[in-house]
């Protein structure tokens, strides 16, 4: 009895941890989101900024393609692991990669066929549509790669080690201020924060793939682990989940799109 009692308090410290680590993780995120327009917009004009800002309209968009994985891949991995069902989660993770790899492609292809007219319809000057198609074009092309290699950093969650997950995220998102910071004063303008998103993928992307496979001995990312049965339940359970993010993130972001529509890209910044 003392035993059981015992770990459950271990367990209620190690939660009660992890909740502390990860609000202070998000403390520290808000402030560097906050110093940073200041000193982006001391650097680059407002316009390239609107820009900037018209691309994670896009990339926020982009973004509800993965919200229904995620879950998938946090409900079955935990499941699995309970369960010490290593082959699971390698055809879990095999399945999910597979599946937003094909995804991913398909629309980035319609996005770079469409990109004239989106540019147009969000309020783009003429003279900024080269910059701002290299910005959007590139930020949601990293940011899809994170959505399909990204499910390490899912399964990390599921499996209980987010503090492991956080930290790599923490890592990541103080390195990309660094770098974007180390750029613009050495005058790479607003294409600055577009290196130093995607190395800020590159490092998290490649972390979280080291850490689960070290805390998961055997764990494989192949093809041939494709398993329909998982696929059902990234299309059920997850889509779900998607259609109620989808209307969250509409209400999240209408003001900037409707900035973006009447009154141009440097109204979204």
């Amino acid at each position: 009895m003392k035993e059981s009692s015992s770990q459950s308090a271990s367990g209620r410290g190690s939660f009660l941890g992890d909740v502390r680590f990860s609000l202070i993780a998000k403390t520290v995120y808000l402030a560097t989101r906050v110093a940073l327009p200041p000193l982006v917009l001391a650097h680059v004009p407002l316009a390239d900024y609107g820009v900037w800002s018209v691309a994670f309209i896009v990339v926020s968009y982009l973004g509800l393609t993965a919200t229904g994985f995620a879950s998938v891949y946090v409900r079955r991995g935990a499941i699995a692991h309970l369960d010490g069902d290593i082959a699971t989660l390698s055809r879990l993770l095999s399945t999910g990669v597979a599946c937003l790899g094909i995804m991913s492609l398909l629309i980035l292809a319609a996005l770079w066929a469409g990109l004239p007219h989106l540019l147009g319809a969000l309020g783009v000057d003429p003279e900024l549509r080269a910059t701002a198609g290299t910005l959007v074009f590139g930020a949601c092309a990293v940011f899809l790669a994170d959505i399909s290699l990204g499910a390490y950093a899912y399964l990390l969650h599921g499996i209980g080690r987010i503090r492991d997950e956080q930290r790599i995220w923490v890592i990541a998102f103080l390195g990309e201020v660094v770098i974007a910071v180390a750029l613009l004063l050495h005058g790479f303008g607003i294409v600055s924060l577009l290196i130093a998103f995607a190395l800020r993928y590159v490092f998290s992307i490649g972390a979280a793939a080291w850490v689960a496979h070290r805390a998961l001995p055997g764990l494989c990312l192949d093809p041939r682990l494709f398993d329909r049965v998982q696929l059902r339940e990234f299309f059920g359970f997850g889509l779900a989940v998607q259609v109620s993010s989808l209307c969250a993130n509409a209400l999240h972001s209408a003001e900037r799109v409707l900035a973006a529509l009447l009154l141009g890209a440097p109204a979204a910044a």
